[in-house]
């Protein structure tokens, strides 16, 4: 049977209204307090008309996730959203387009605002490459879920309408004539594909960052071909750009997010800069023009998050720091592709973290002591998630990586890590290693920024380096070989092989290391200060100050959890270096009465040194003094106008460091 252009472009509008079936639901009335109602949505995914399994579900509202799961096994699933807010429910599935569809619960009538209402729909997915669907008008939600202004929430058929006429590429009808004729060959140039990643902050002294924003990708004719949004170190990432396609990028920032209408600063993943915004009424664009091509700067095929956390054991108000532990990094076929340790702190990190990949953190269930659950959290003390129960005996926490997802408070900047380098030099075999020998480490600008001397074994050390991508390693023969040497033998700390270098005639070794090679020799790990002092010698720690931005309620001096788990990895310091005590002070804000404020400091000192005498410290080791807000450390004293952020600079815990002689 053949069909007209027309014939087949209406049955395919017909397959796609008639998939789309909604059903309204309607619950019992809760007896419960004011605004207590919800809206429960009933899903099921399909693909060809066949249930779709194994789909990530994100919820957000205003850019914000608040959950994410996997339909795993199933192709239903159901959600619970509190009315006060419109939602976007986002679909993804490796296998199909990526889809979103929006819930407009925010204004609703007073009768609705106590009962619990339900709404259901079976949701058709689409190819990523289809032929027919124009996959760009996915970045707008490809349905709306309305309140009908009574009791119920409803279809907008209107924007259905609408989302259908533009859906559809035009058909091509030279096929379609004659089904039967041979094709004529055709010769398709492949696309290069590049990531591109960028940092946005604004051109002030400070160099604002510019978290949580949404860049909108352009091409030659200034139309939207694609959108993502900065994360909160102001990062974005691009993944598939064609550039021969992508012409600039914009985006819109308020007179209060930028009130003096400061130029934006675009820098590349090395943190140099790319460019600067050409702007107007506070719409910024980066074009590649004039021969300049802003956006060439910014590709880096190479780029992966870096995310780091910390695992907590956690029984009741019992919590132990998981230290010097196995933390393994699992793809989506639960396959290890990381496997690392934590350090003293419980931190762990892992390196290269694709964005829109599936990936699960895993934790033996052998290291795990009876009736303690595993909880991970940032190296900020954020909670994340509980770790899944045991599964093929490990303990496991899955997400999708995502700048703005789950994983948003684990991403880390390049410049809150630190770097151990570490390897061995052996002359032409591996039993000849290269003692006595000058290694100077130079950054990616060729700036030598250690040294060391191998010991007798051919190893060389570097610690606590600026973290850079690119280094070299660069010799110098202090003691003088006896036998010329053909080739530069590195190994890694495992003894294994990483490169066989060719030595050159002044027997000095010039080695700059592929990304996977340095991946190899070097240990990155998140800059703790109290990590700093445990790894080196305490005498060189002597009076110095360690500030913590330790929280408490208003007007309370309770710890908080999180706060707890601050002052824990300061009692394993202190636990690991038996001659330091600390002078333990706490300082205020200048909000309340002087007199009130330091009172309250030092009922919070007292707080946080309870909590250590608790944990095993000895009590003569703890000094603690509440300063009120005699010591602020910005403008913000009495009768000054300040943000609540500048407040809360002020509030803080300081440990002065003591080593007793």
């Amino acid at each position: 049977m053949r069909f007209t252009p027309k014939q087949l472009q209406s049955s395919l509008i017909k397959f796609f209204f008639g998939f789309i079936f909604f059903s309204v639901i309607s619950f019992p009335i809760k007896l419960m307090g004011q605004y207590d109602g919800d809206l429960e949505i009933a899903g099921k995914n399909y693909l060809n008309r066949k249930p779709l399994k194994n789909t990530e579900i994100r919820v957000t509202s205003d850019s914000i996730t608040i959950s994410e799961f996997n339909t795993k096994d199933k192709n239903t699933f159901k959600i619970t959203l509190a009315y006060g807010k419109d939602y976007d429910i986002y679909l993804i599935n490796p296998n199909c387009q990526t889809m979103f569809f929006r819930v407009l619960a925010k204004n609703i009538s007073e009768n609705i605002k106590n009962k619990s209402t339900g709404y259901s729909l079976n949701i058709p997915f689409f190819p990523k490459n289809g032929n027919i669907i124009d996959t760009l008008r996915f970045e707008k939600p490809f349905h709306q879920v309305i309140f009908d202004g009574k009791s119920n929430f409803v279809d907008d058929t209107e924007y259905m309408k609408n989302f259908i006429k533009n859906i559809f590429l035009p058909l091509d009808t030279n096929n379609l004539v004659n089904p039967n004729a041979p094709k004529p060959v055709e010769t398709k140039k492949t696309k290069e594909l590049s990531v591109l990643v960028g940092k946005l902050t604004l051109d002030d002294e400070q160099q604002t960052i510019l978290s949580n924003k949404t860049i909108t990708v352009l091409n030659k004719k200034a139309e939207t071909i694609a959108t993502c949004q900065t994360n909160t170190l102001g990062i974005f990432v691009i993944q598939n750009a064609d550039m021969s396609e992508v012409n600039g990028l914009s985006l819109n920032l308020s007179d209060a997010e930028n009130p003096f209408n400061k130029k934006i600063r675009l820098s590349n993943s090395n943190s140099e800069l790319a460019g600067l915004s050409i702007n107007s009424n506070q719409k910024h664009y980066f074009i590649n023009k004039d021969g300049k091509n802003v956006l060439d700067k910014i590709i880096d095929n190479d780029y992966g998050y870096k995310i780091s956390g910390k695992l907590v054991a956690i029984n009741g108000n019992d919590k132990k720091i998981a230290s010097g532990k196995n933390v393994y990094l699992l793809d989506d076929k639960n396959a290890i592709i990381q496997k690392t340790k934590t350090n003293l702190l419980g931190n762990f990190l892992f390196r290269k973290i694709i964005d829109g990949f599936r990936y699960t953190i895993a934790y033996d269930s052998a290291d795990v002591v009876n009736n303690y659950s595993i909880n991970l959290f940032s190296v900020r003390d954020k909670f994340i998630s509980k770790l899944d129960s045991c599964l093929n005996k490990q303990f496991r926490y899955s997400f999708t990586s995502n700048s703005s997802g789950s994983i948003k408070p684990m991403i880390m900047n390049d410049t809150d890590l630190k770097m151990d380098v570490y390897g061995k030099l052996c002359g032409d075999y591996k039993n000849n290693p290269l003692s006595d020998f000058t290694v100077y480490i130079l950054n990616d600008k060729s700036i030598k920024i250690d040294s060391c001397i191998t010991n007798s074994n051919g190893i060389f050390t570097f610690k606590r380096l600026p973290f850079t991508k690119d280094l070299t390693i660069n010799t110098a023969n202090k003691s003088g070989i006896e036998k010329p040497l053909r080739t530069c033998l590195v190994f890694d700390s495992q003894d294994n092989l990483i490169k066989s270098i060719g030595f050159a005639k002044d027997q000095t070794l010039n080695y700059k290391p592929l990304p996977i090679e340095l991946s190899k020799l070097n240990d990155l790990y998140f800059d703790d200060s109290w990590l700093q002092v445990a790894d080196g010698k305490s005498s060189n720690y002597d009076q110095k100050t360690i500030i913590e931005n330790i929280g408490f309620e208003y007007n309370k001096a309770d710890l908080q959890v999180h706060s707890q788990l601050t002052l824990d990895k300061i009692v394993l310091v202190m636990q690991k270096i038996s001659n330091l005590s600390i002078e333990l002070g706490a300082h205020s804000d200048s909000k309340g009465s002087d007199a009130r404020n330091l009172k309250l400091s030092d009922q919070r000192a007292n707080s946080a040194k309870d909590y250590l005498i608790s944990k095993g410290i000895d009590v003569k080791r703890i000094l603690a003094k509440g300063y009120g807000e005699s010591k602020l450390i910005n403008h913000c004293a009495n009768g000054v106008e300040c943000s609540e952020e500048e407040h809360a600079a002020n509030r803080r815990l300081e440990f002065k460091l003591i080593i007793n002689k």
